[in-house]
């Protein structure tokens, strides 16, 4: 058995733990080694910098002379069930073009800021190690937000799903060089629940952009609620957030109160 801990003296932002069974063999010459054999994977563990981490890690890994396949390989993240597949190429002993596919359900983020969200999700991991891009599919199956809301700055934070404090992103984070290309549908399961509204709403819109500096575009949709400003309660009959700015989180709000004349604002 060898322990999965052994794999942070290779990939210094990577945290490991659990063991492996391996039977291998390694040929060739050291600049260009032929691996083979296979290793199960018991009771694994994975993180990388601050991502979520992967637990109970399950299954059969293969050594080709060309990468490593993953193979029945299941595990948990954010409180929900994935089952990965794939293979990475091999370089030698380095890593190179990725191929590495997973399917959630019932995953627990919290995201967007101040949301507690359930998802759905079946993405894919391309490109390499030092350019990844994380694409797919994501199905919100409930995000409740239910957080006391001062109307300015919080509005904005809310909006854009980012602090509004000047705080700035975490090293770690920063040091993550991950893209992203994944479709969100929420399909009138966007729930807010605060001071200032109660409302019902759906989502399209597409994350792309980096780790550090997402983008979304795309359509939200209030579908029916109420908003209560400077005391009074507001029943809202339609409301809209589009997502066009390309560069930056920056939703455009379009809120239509009953009785009233349309509200609009750029956060």
């Amino acid at each position: 058995y060898v322990n999965l801990g052994i794999l942070q003296a290779f990939f210094r932002h990577v945290r490991s733990s659990g063991r492996a069974a391996l039977r291998g063999e390694i040929n060739g010459s050291l600049s260009k080694p032929e691996f083979s054999g296979s290793a199960k994977i018991e009771d694994g563990r994975i993180r990388y910098v601050d991502l979520p981490s992967l637990q109970a890690i399950n299954g059969r890994v293969t050594f080709t002379s060309d990468g490593i396949r993953l193979e029945e390989m299941t595990a948990q993240i954010a409180g929900g069930q994935v089952g990965l597949r794939g293979r990475v190429e091999m370089n030698g002993f380095t890593l190179g073009q990725l191929s590495l596919s997973a399917t959630g359900e019932s995953m627990e983020f919290d995201y967007p800021v101040g949301f507690r969200s359930t998802v759905d999700a079946q993405l894919d991991l391309v490109g390499t190690m030092a350019a990844p891009t994380l694409r797919g599919t994501v199905t919100v199956k409930n995000a409740l937000y239910n957080k006391r809301v001062d109307l300015v700055p919080g509005l904005i934070e809310l909006a854009s799903g980012r602090p509004s404090s000047g705080g700035s992103a975490s090293s770690a984070a920063m040091s993550v060089p991950l893209r992203f290309d994944v479709r969100i549908q929420a399909p009138s399961s966007l729930r807010i629940e605060s001071n200032f509204a109660h409302l019902v709403a759906s989502a399209d819109v597409v994350l792309r952009g980096s780790y550090d500096r997402p983008v979304l575009l795309g359509h939200a949709e209030v579908e029916q609620g109420e908003a209560i400003i400077e005391g009074k309660r507001y029943m809202v009959r339609h409301g809209t957030a589009d997502f066009a700015n390309p560069t930056k989180l920056e939703p455009f709000l379009n809120l239509e109160e009953i009785g009233r004349a349309s509200c609009r604002e750029r956060v």
